[in-house]
């Protein structure tokens, strides 16, 4: 039983897809839209970044963006 109500009630699942451009991240956000049962919504991230306020930048209800203090490994 998946009522509208308890849809709503469910917690969401996020799925983030990072890397540098043109690595496949749009496509694998493509591919995974067509082969679950639960509908997925592919946001980019600068379209993302857009639909906020600019009032929640910084904010500590909102968005912190800052700069990761790790490296990724390179071969």
């Amino acid at each position: 039983m998946n009522t509208a109500e308890e849809r709503f009630v469910q917690r969401p699942h996020v799925i983030v897809l990072n890397g540098v451009g043109s690595v496949g991240k749009s496509s694998t956000a493509r591919a995974l839209q067509t082969i679950t049962a639960t509908p997925f919504l592919h946001v980019a991230m600068d379209a993302f970044i857009d639909m906020l306020p600019r009032g929640m930048f910084g904010h500590p209800e909102g968005l912190t963006l800052r700069r990761s203090r790790t490296r990724a490994s390179r071969p």
